[in-house]
């Protein structure tokens, strides 16, 4: 831990998350650089995580039984997993110990470019899904993470073909055993509100297909705009600490 990790968990007590788990260790928190768009000319993000905490933290560093006792629910996304080859164990790991103590494993598939190629993500994230309660993506995360292509449809023109969405994550339904999938807009970016709605129903700016929970713990997740990282759910508050410092 230096000045500036202590300052990150500084920063999640101000809005009264636990830090009682958090890990010091590595030689650096991990960042990214945003520089905004204008106009024509799209916005760029700089990934500069190398040697960071979160990248080569181990198991060693927690005590998962510690960390789940009491536990409600466990978020993580594909952001974390592509960050480094420990880090993609670590997830795993921290996964197998929040079945082991019955916790719920929610996902945000989340393919990031710049981080790992499609091949890289689908041989790792394919093998996470059998940990996975509940799937948050994207008809783009779905191809690019878990290799589901539906027919007619092309994600990069927005040709849509709205039964072929709805067959794909009715497929990762069944491979992979999910108690719900959420599919998310990527052309709107927007999520319906999280309420127990029927099973299927339409995004009413592009009319394409979602699959919502309406579980209320999922609500709060919504509301709190989990964006990337690993987090644990108590009674509904997430204690989520960003993937570029650590869990």
């Amino acid at each position: 831990g230096n000045e500036i990790g202590e300052c990150a968990v500084a920063a999640l007590r101000k809005y009264n998350v636990g830090t009682g788990h958090i890990a010091r260790c590595g030689e650096r928190l991990g960042i990214y650089y945003l520089e905004s768009g204008s106009s024509m000319r799209p916005s760029k993000v700089v990934y500069d995580r190398a040697h960071s905490s979160i990248s080569t933290a181990t198991a060693a560093d927690f005590d998962f039984d510690a960390v789940f006792q009491g536990a409600d629910w466990f978020h993580f996304t594909g952001i974390t997993p592509a960050i480094s080859r420990e880090a993609a164990v670590l997830t795993e790991e921290a996964l197998q110990a929040a079945k082991r103590h019955g916790v719920k494993v929610s996902v945000d598939l989340n393919y990031r470019k710049k981080l790992w190629t499609p091949q890289e993500a689908q041989k790792v994230m394919r093998h996470l899904m059998q940990y996975v309660d509940v799937c948050i993506g994207n008809e783009e995360d779905a191809e690019l993470v878990l290799g589901y292509k539906p027919g007619n449809t092309d994600v990069t023109s927005g040709d849509l073909e709205l039964a072929g969405y709805k067959s794909i994550f009715e497929q990762m339904v069944a491979d992979y055993n999910f108690e719900y999938c959420m599919y998310l807009c990527k052309r709107h970016e927007r999520i319906l509100p999280l309420e127990r709605i029927p099973h299927s129903s339409h995004c009413r700016p592009c009319r394409r297909r979602r699959f919502l929970c309406g579980r209320r713990d999922l609500r709060t997740a919504g509301r709190q705009g989990l964006q990337g990282g690993i987090g644990v759910w108590r009674g509904g508050i997430c204690l989520k600490a960003h993937n570029s410092g650590g869990l």
